[in-house]
């Protein structure tokens, strides 16, 4: 991320507004997941290469095993989140053609 995006407040991660004094306290437990879900996301639009796990603040990077059970619970999750996403688009996409067709 670079340093104009990590500025802007809209964009800032939990982790970039606890570093910038933003925000003083703890993350929440979906704080942290929502942070992982922004890295993932970053990585996959290739604006990242790395994810700061926000359980024991290691550098994950996509050669390397993921570095807590914390951190791999919290992938797996997000995945999860996003395939029930993506077949409830599906499942819409395919409803809205059924509607337009009758």
């Amino acid at each position: 991320m670079s340093d104009e995006q990590a500025a802007t407040p809209e964009r800032a991660s939990p982790e970039e507004k606890i570093a910038s004094g933003e925000l003083d306290r703890p993350l929440t437990g979906e704080e942290k997941i929502l942070s992982v879900e922004q890295q993932i996301r970053a990585c996959e639009a290739g604006a990242a290469s790395a994810i700061l796990c926000p359980y024991c603040h290691a550098i994950n990077t996509e050669a390397t095993a993921l570095c807590c059970h914390l951190l791999g619970a919290a992938v797996l999750a997000i995945f999860e989140r996003m395939r029930v996403t993506e077949q409830i688009d599906l499942a819409n996409e395919i409803a809205d053609k059924a509607a337009q067709s009758s």
